[in-house]
């Protein structure tokens, strides 16, 4: 899929350097329900985060930059030669470049959303049509009008009904033998083919330049880490999500932990900071507007060249995908 063809999606990048900040290279979507899903988190105050966020480098320097060095700019070939695409180049490269502008290796934090960011949340949550699934081998008579009018509050009460009655090692198995042959409803393609290829490269050049990678969603924990490792290679302890109550008891003499009915914790708009906090521990204040605290914002339309990985017969030998227009 081109992402000529969909309507544009905003991303947001950006970070703050050493000084007493940890850098977040944060992204938020506006892609699909929900609106904007996660906005840049610093323990900086606001003054001072721009201050910060307005040195990273201007397009015109980020290409001068980047244009030094072809396997930096290697990291990214499924994105357009946009200056979006070369300031993340540059912001990279100036990371872990001694220097005023750099990153200490304790404070290089990458925190993501998943759904409409790693993946699409069209026509549904993926994890909604997990659960309209459970309700249909439960049993469980789901109105689907009902649902739509209640929103999140009913989606949620769905969750708890369908997630619950079993121990956290049989509904691991669950998930994990309906990820492997559920397909999305309109591309007829499994979702494990679905995970948007510009944000995986760019998952993986954080990474390659010492960025710790997190997941932080409204999605649930046990679901979301069922899979994070094999998609994304975010390993299930850097999952960030909500949460129903888990008990502790014992079967036969066997200690299992048993999913109860009933939400815990939500980590939805307000709650990502406090999950954030909570458990990173490296976010005094959440900021979501980008312009004003200059951060750099990334289309989907004009900033990726192929949104889905392409058949390796499709991607000529020697050329990038980024050479395509």
């Amino acid at each position: 899929m081109s992402p000529d063809r969909i309507p544009p999606c905003q991303l947001l990048i950006s970070g703050s350097h050493r000084g007493g900040g940890t850098c977040f290279a944060a992204i938020a979507s506006r892609l699909g329900l929900g609106g904007l899903l996660l906005a840049l988190a610093s323990p900086l105050g606001a003054q001072e985060f721009q201050r910060h966020a307005l040195q990273l480098p201007t397009p015109e320097v980020a290409a001068a930059a980047s244009g030094r060095d072809s396997q930096v700019l290697d990291l990214l070939p499924y994105w357009r030669e946009s200056p979006s695409r070369l300031r993340i180049l540059a912001f990279l490269r100036q990371a872990i470049t001694p220097g005023p502008l750099d990153v200490a290796p304790a404070e290089r934090i990458a925190v993501f959303d998943n759904d409409a960011t790693f993946w699409s949340e069209q026509p549904m949550a993926v994890q909604l049509a997990f659960a309209l699934d459970r309700a249909r081998a439960l049993g469980i008579q789901v109105d689907p009008a009902r649902l739509r009018a209640e929103g999140m509050a009913g989606e949620m009460q769905l969750v708890a009904r369908t997630h619950a009655g079993k121990s956290t090692e049989a509904f691991t198995a669950i998930v994990r033998d309906w990820i492997r042959s559920a397909r999305h409803p309109t591309l007829q393609r499994p979702y494990t083919d679905l995970p948007y290829q510009p944000m995986l490269e760019l998952l993986a050049a954080l990474r390659a330049h010492g960025f710790k990678t997190w997941i932080v969603s409204d999605g649930s924990n046990d679901f979301m880490r069922v899979f994070s490792e094999s998609l994304y290679a975010i390993p299930p302890a850097q999952v960030i999500g909500g949460t129903i109550i888990t008990i502790y008891q014992e079967k036969d003499g066997v200690p299992v932990l048993m999913r109860r009915p009933q939400l815990d914790f939500l980590g939805d708009q307000a709650g990502k900071p406090v999950a954030i906090q909570r458990v990173i521990g490296r976010l005094d204040r959440g900021l979501d507007e980008a312009q004003q605290r200059g951060w750099g914002v990334i289309s989907v339309r004009d900033d990726w060249s192929q949104i889905y990985r392409l058949p390796a017969a499709s991607v000529s030998l020697g050329r990038s995908p980024n050479s395509r227009r």
